[in-house]
């Protein structure tokens, strides 16, 4: 009997010892880098970069940071499966990635089926401390491929922050101008529109929590280490997408959704999200950069409030250079504080014109601030951003040119206009035909026009809006 216990437990320990000596991944950390290759252009893009423990086989997920190419909550819903013996690992799924999660093509999202079985053939380094593995599969077609790389890792992740959203949708309108509002929504053209957004809520939460509705720029999207930001000071963040709900992922001119849109498109998300059990609806904050800040600053005049007419207010108001409006002196807004952060150097939406505005803006909402950053351009937060970087030809204002027109007339919101500098300005021109926006534009566009990260100005501000929120 004894024997035969030591024979059972000699076969039990040869064969644990089989399948270790077998194992294809080395218990450990691991980066796991996503990648989209294009031939046609000859084009290699990492998609993000997720940081994992693999022990016997499982993938265990520490790190997953915000990426535009490929959503966190996909990838963590691809299936990792290693084998008994841990001598392969499948990793499998539908995959879409950059716009392709979003848009419609012949009616159908353009998902990708694939598997990637990775084994000693897919090994590219045996180093024990630097141990890695790639493999590769056809996306869409025989011109474009994904690949994943598991690479080993000695350095700890930067942080255990997890970007995984929850989607939102809801209805909202496409009213094109403010005078289209005139009347309320009910008349509006397109008074029904499909609209979503992404909530990401603090993990482990045993209270209710603040939450910043955002509004992106004109490029489509919040600049990815924002969200990390609000989510590390324990603020939940739903970032509107006025863009990709309309059909498209960027605009100049607006042709998806005007700032009176997006304008409805967040008070509509403020009502769902002040639903929410898991949110704290008395602090709720809204948050917008360029074109957002557009939609911020309508949001906090009384004359979208009352035709939108939510249910829900917003706590505060915060704007990133916004192209200010020069609105008539009896303009009223709401009483809560505006926040305007924009840069001494923007030309393209310039701080002569938010000067003039908040003097206005202070007759309602006398907390309300404006902070003029020096030595600071449009886009002075993007921390990707080099210092200075030339856009090309794009409008840029002079000091001589808006001197004349905060001199000169002045239009109640909803009044409309041709005037650039007028209230909701680029809606009116959004509506004109090329020739003629050309012919009002062309003696102020510049060749020369930069945007560029500032590190100070975007501390600085950043400061205020932890202030602002410690307030709240």
């Amino acid at each position: 009997m004894i024997k035969f216990i030591l024979l059972f437990f000699s076969s039990f320990f040869f064969l644990n010892s089989f399948a270790v000596s077998g194992q294809l991944i080395p218990n450990g950390n691991y980066e796991l880098i996503w990648k989209h290759t294009n031939k046609k252009n000859n084009k290699t893009e990492i998609l993000v970069i997720d940081y994992a423990e693999i022990i016997d086989g499982n993938v265990n997920f520490i790190s997953m940071p915000c990426a535009t190419g490929l959503e966190a909550y996909a990838r963590k819903n691809f299936r990792y499966q290693a084998s008994k013996d841990l001598s392969k690992l499948v990793v499998s799924g539908t995959i879409s990635v950059w716009e392709d999660q979003w848009f419609k093509y012949e009616g159908k999202y353009l998902k990708q089926k694939f598997k990637l079985t990775f084994d000693k053939k897919s090994v590219s380094s045996d180093d024990p401390d630097f141990f890695e593995l790639k493999k590769r599969a056809k996306y869409v077609d025989e011109f474009e491929q994904i690949s994943l790389t598991i690479a080993k890792t000695l350095k700890g992740p930067q942080d255990n922050f997890k970007c995984i959203f929850e989607r939102i949708d809801f209805t909202s309108a496409s009213p094109e101008t403010a005078h289209e509002m005139i009347d309320g929504l009910g008349k509006i053209k397109k008074k029904k529109t499909k609209v979503f957004g992404k909530l990401l809520l603090p993990e482990n939460i045993d209270s209710k929590v603040p939450v910043v509705i955002m509004s992106h720029p004109s490029m489509g999207r919040v600049p990815e280490d924002w969200f990390k930001w609000f989510y590390d000071l324990g603020v939940g963040v739903f970032d509107t997408q006025h863009y990709l709900s309309r059909g498209g992922k960027d605009q100049w001119f607006y042709d998806l959704a005007s700032e009176e849109a997006g304008t409805v498109d967040v008070y509509r998300a403020l009502d769902v999200i002040a639903e929410d059990p898991r949110v704290d609806k008395n602090k709720i904050f809204l948050l917008g950069w360029s074109y957002g800040g557009l939609v911020v600053t309508n949001a906090h005049q009384k004359f979208f409030i009352e035709r939108i007419n939510p249910k829900n207010e917003f706590q505060a108001f915060i704007s990133y250079y916004p192209y200010c409006p020069l609105v008539k002196k009896n303009t009223e807004t709401s009483s809560k504080p505006l926040i305007i952060l924009t840069g001494e150097k923007d030309r393209m939406c310039p701080m002569e014109l938010c000067k003039d505005y908040m003097n206005i803006v202070k007759n309602s909402s006398p907390d309300s601030e404006l902070h003029i950053f020096p030595k600071s351009y449009h886009r002075f937060d993007f921390t990707l951003l080099p210092k200075h970087v030339n856009i090309g030809r794009a409008e840029n204002w002079s000091e001589e040119y808006l001197q004349e027109k905060i001199q000169s007339k002045r239009y109640n919101i909803g009044d409309p206009h041709k005037e650039i500098t007028g209230p909701n300005g680029w809606s009116y021109f959004s509506i004109m035909d090329e020739e003629e926006r050309d012919e009002i534009l062309d003696p102020y566009r510049e060749d020369a026009n930069y945007i560029g990260y500032n590190k100070e100005a975007d501390e600085a501000s950043r400061e205020i809006i932890k202030a602002l929120i410690a307030s709240l």
